[in-house]
């Protein structure tokens, strides 16, 4: 079914009669039809601050602005029109053109969908109109609206500073803010006794005003700090686009900062901030190869303070010349998008996959390369590709974060993927979902990422570590330090669990009370008992039930006997250089079992428990 057009007055536009009171209504039909498109474009960019402009030298497809709906993917296009007179037979030409390029558009875009379609322009539809618009807007899958003189009209009376600057060239703004700026600092002594005649609170009004002044600029707005102590570090948030601080060198003065935010994403397009400046630097240090790689990559890098000098045009005023500043270039924004990486052998037989969360590309100044870099999910470790465009090369390096503190289970993925990366295994980078069938690329390297590190034996120690955490309800996080001992504590512990024994050391045994099983005479015999199975994982004593012990070729020791808690007698058992000792789950249930055994013991012993 096709949604329902919406041509009716209804729902064509908003009023805002507070806000008119500042200037008169808009009159459309007097303005050239360029003014009109612009101003429209961008009260719409207030009105949906996330909204993107695509402008017609660019090829638009038939669209002016898109703007992102709450549910990733579809979009909402307003076609902007600067008709304000009844349409001609031309001029509807002209709309029915823009909705099939955006058909178009559409069709040949994957990641691109329309949720409405709103022709927007300051002319309300005749019956007419409405009847030719439903009839044009049928067909399509998307919901279809006309967005008129009400619409836009509403749009000017919330926003007339964008009215005033586009239309009116800043005469009624600046009207405004010369009679407001005058009494805003029309400070009266209400008091001529009183030592501090301006106080805090008497200019509380006044500074409120003045902050209302600031709140004038259409596409930028204002934050004023005035603080005795120095900022350490300027804060970063969305939105901001500059930061400036006055009076910050001179401790005996207060230090001013004012942020600078952009009203909506398409300012800084609509009023580009020039920066001009040169960086001082020395052949061969660490900010010389950092330059050259933003040449070429458009590499995040940090100038140092006095390194600095040019000339930056910020709005509000507050730009100009400076020197023996710093430069911080940091990664742009925008969304994130998700790949999976994956390890492939020799024969494309995949060994481990991850996803991992990527920021936007970037790309050099002079265009000749490109950077793309990224996290796993469980930050365990940061990836860069930077691919050469001119040698057609690629070259992929892996940093290690932090693993602690995190469950096993979270970062078992990252670490398999880790320890993989050598030759003759090959690199994939694939979408996160569906088959994979394109090429990997070969690694060259034969040794492991990192040696120090150990990552295979990391991986099964986290494989054993999840093991244990299936056996209790107790929450297990990697370890700050993940020492040899207590690797082999969690690999021995687990083999217990799978069923396995596992061979230690003969030592003597703790006192073992006749009730306890003994196989054999009394000057060689072979003991069995059991201990709680309590291992220590991750600082913390986990109770996993029992285990039993067995011994082999031991005597009692007669000078150890004596009564245990219970009263029973109680001894220890002493091995001999023949004894064989082991560990396991479950109670042996005969001496032959336990001949068995000791029969297929020949490998060597393993790590004590």
């Amino acid at each position: 079914m096709r949604p329902k057009s919406a041509t009716s007055q209804r729902s064509l536009g908003r009023v805002y009669a507070a806000r008119f009171v500042l200037m008169a209504r808009v009159a459309w039909t007097t303005y050239d039809g360029a003014d009109i498109e612009h101003v429209v474009a961008m009260m719409l960019c207030r009105e949906n601050p996330s909204a993107q402009v695509i402008r017609p030298a660019s090829g638009d497809g038939g669209i002016d602005i898109k703007v992102p709906t709450e549910t990733p993917g579809p979009f909402d296009v307003y076609q902007v029109k600067k008709f304000a007179t009844n349409l001609t037979d031309g001029q509807k030409t002209q709309i029915k053109k823009s909705l099939a390029r955006l058909k178009k558009t559409v069709d040949s875009e994957e990641h691109f969908s329309v949720r409405n379609w709103y022709l927007t322009m300051p002319l309300d539809p005749t019956p007419g109109n409405v009847t030719w618009f439903d009839e044009m807007t049928a067909g399509y899958d998307w919901n279809s609206e006309w967005r008129g003189f009400n619409f836009v009209d509403g749009l000017a009376g919330t926003y007339p500073e964008l009215v005033d600057y586009y239309l009116l060239n800043g005469s009624e703004r600046m009207r405004a803010a010369t009679d407001a700026l005058a009494a805003a600092f029309g400070i009266p002594q209400n008091n001529k006794e009183e030592v501090a005649i301006v106080t805090p609170a008497s200019v509380f009004d006044r500074l409120q005003a003045v902050q209302a002044l600031l709140d004038t600029d259409p596409h930028f707005a204002y934050d004023i700090h005035l603080d005795k102590s120095r900022r350490a570090s300027l804060v970063t948030s969305e939105g901001l686009v500059a930061s400036v601080q006055m009076g910050y060198a001179d401790p005996s003065k207060p230090c001013l900062t004012v942020n600078v935010y952009a009203r909506f994403a398409e300012a800084v397009n609509e009023r580009p901030i020039p920066l001009n400046f040169d960086i001082k630097v020395e052949p061969g240090t660490k900010l010389d190869e950092d330059l050259k790689m933003f040449q070429k990559y458009g590499t995040p890098f940090t100038a140092p303070q006095g390194a600095v000098s040019g000339s930056i045009g910020l709005p509000g005023g507050l730009g100009g010349d400076f020197e023996a500043g710093a430069l911080y270039v940091f990664d742009p924004s925008g969304d994130p998008y998700d790949i999976r990486l994956q390890v492939r052998d020799a024969t494309y037989e995949l060994l481990a996959e991850v996803p991992v969360q990527m920021q936007p590309v970037t790309v050099g100044l002079d265009k000749s390369g490109v950077r793309a870099h990224g996290r796993d999910h469980a930050e365990v470790f940061e990836m860069e590709l930077l691919t050469d465009l001119e040698a057609k090369t690629s070259n992929i390096e892996f940093r290690s974060l932090n693993a602690s503190g995190k469950p096993p289970a979270a970062i078992l993925p990252a670490l398999k993927v880790l320890a993989a990366i050598h030759a003759p295994n090959q690199i994939v980078l694939a979408r996160p979902y569906g088959p994979v069938t394109h090429p990997g690329v070969p690694l060259i390297r034969t040794d492991p990422l990192w040696p120090d590190l150990h990552l295979d034996k990391l991986v099964k120690t986290v494989e054993d570590l999840l093991l244990i955490q299936e056996q209790t309800s107790v929450k297990l996080l990697i370890p700050e330090e993940l020492t040899l001992t207590e690797s082999n504590s969690i690999s021995n512990s687990a083999r217990l669990l799978r069923g396995e024994v596992v061979r230690i050391k003969p030592a003597r045994t703790p006192h073992i009370s006749s009730e306890q099983l003994t196989f054999g005479g009394t000057t060689a015999t072979t003991v069995v008992f059991s201990v709680p199975f309590a291992p220590m994982v991750s600082g913390q004593q986990i109770d996993l039930g029992q285990v039993w012990y067995v011994c082999t070729d031991v005597t009692l020791d007669p000078s150890s006997l004596r009564d245990d808690d219970l009263g029973q007698p109680c001894a220890q058992a002493v091995p001999s250089e023949t004894s064989t000792m082991w560990v396991q789950r479950d109670q042996p249930a005969d001496l032959e079992e336990i001949q068995k055994r000791v029969d297929l013991f020949s490998a060597p012993v393993d790590d004590e428990v």
